[in-house]
This record gives structure tokens, sequence and C-alpha cells, in this order.
């Protein structure tokens, strides 16, 4: 048998940013994350994590999401393109770099192993409608992308899981309990 390429539990982030002011320093506006747990047998656990940060905090968000992180969990972190991958950085050290100032999170190594998927916003939005998926439009505000980050986290690690898992013999089985999943979450109250 294959030894599946990632750990037995995955986080993947979306991170909303505070719009540029006339300083360069950047802070968290909100963060999704979902997390996928496998569970002994068949079972996978899914949990979605949504965080916002109205006042600019620096320190509050990375302890958040350092919270959902161990030496066990592997983290999806998926870098959007432009359409026919023309900003494309010119040097692995360069995407390296860029990935850990998009995050600084990975920086601290509290995770296993980082899984990048380098793809297109649209293909994201392909994976979020075919489950229903809300995300905020491509000229949303920071307000409306805040609202919507732990949606743009799922959609994320739908889009990975399409693209990256696809020769995984359990992609299909994977799809299916996100799917049954989607169905019960959608029937939760919201909670105010």
């Amino acid at each position: 048998m294959k030894l599946p390429i990632y750990s037995e539990r995955i986080v993947t982030f979306s991170v909303v940013y505070h719009p540029y002011r006339r300083n360069t320093e950047r802070f968290i506006r909100a963060f999704g994350a979902f997390e996928v747990n496998f569970q002994p047998g068949d079972d996978i656990l899914f949990t979605r994590h949504h965080h916002t940060y109205p006042d600019k905090d620096r320190t509050a968000p990375l302890l958040e999401m350092t919270k959902l992180l161990d030496q066990q969990t592997d983290c999806v972190c998926a870098v959007l393109e432009a359409p026919g991958g023309s900003h494309r950085p010119k040097t692995k050290a360069d995407f390296a770099k860029n990935v850990l100032d998009a995050l600084p999170i990975f920086n601290l190594g509290l995770h296993r192993k980082i899984h990048v998927h380098r793809t297109e916003d649209q293909y994201v939005r392909v994976s979020a409608e075919l489950f229903g998926i809300t995300l905020a439009s491509k000229m949303a505000g920071p307000s409306e992308k805040s609202r919507r980050a732990a949606d743009h986290a799922q959609a994320l690690w739908l889009s990975w899981v399409f693209n990256c898992l696809a020769e995984d013999p359990d992609q299909a089985n994977l799809v299916a309990a996100f799917q049954a999943w989607r169905c019960v979450d959608d029937l939760r109250p919201v909670i105010f």
C-alpha cells in the first residue's frame, strides 16, 4: 500500500490583510482555516475556523493560528497566480520567500510539512461552486473577503484535493466525506 503524501491532520489557511496605508507593515484583518482530521477507521472530521481582527493587532492572529498547528499537522498553502503564471517568481528561493512573507506563521516551524498548491483564482472558484460554497466576489472589499475567509479556506483545500491528489486512491472518499459534511454543516444554525 502506498503511503499518503499528507499527514492525518491538515489545515488550510485563508488570510485577509488590512489594506495598505502609508507604511508597508501588513496586519491580518481576518483568517479562515479549514481543518481535516483523519480518524481511526474511515472517519474524517472537518472543522472550520473563522477569526476577525478589526484592530491592527500583530500578535493575536498569529497566536490563534499557532493553536491550530503541531508537529503532526500538514498545511496546505495555495498560491494564487495570474492566469498563465506570468508573475511567477524567478527562483525557488524567491517563491519560498513570497510564501513565508504572506503567511509568517510558517517561519515558526510548528507544522510537519507545507503543501504548496500553485493555482489560479478561477480554479478555486470552480471548486467552491461545485459544492455550493459562496466566496467573496473578485472585486469585493476587505470586509466581504473577511466575512468569507472560512469559506475561502474550504475552497482552497478542495482545489488542492482536486489538483494535487488526482492520483490518490482515496480522493473520491475524501470528496464524498466532505460533501456529506457540507450537507450537515449547512443545516447548522448561524450563531451571532
